[in-house]
């Protein structure tokens, strides 16, 4: 769902687009095969954190004319 918000309203970068939709299906898919599948939610939560943060920074900190 929110990659389909951030597809329309074109917030976020594409490859975090894809990104979410891959770690979705593959969260679906394998998650009863592999323990280590359960840590792929907190590191996409992580990503998107940091690049919201890093955009913010970004953004107060454009010098003025």
């Amino acid at each position: 769902r929110i990659a389909s918000i951030w597809t329309r309203t074109k917030l976020m970068p594409g490859w975090l687009v894809v990104l979410t939709f891959a770690s979705a299906l593959l969260l679906l898919v394998s998650v009863g095969f592999n323990r280590w599948m359960v840590m792929v939610f907190p590191c996409w939560v992580l990503l998107v954190s940091v690049l919201i943060l890093v955009r913010n920074y970004r953004s107060e900190h454009v010098p003025s004319e």
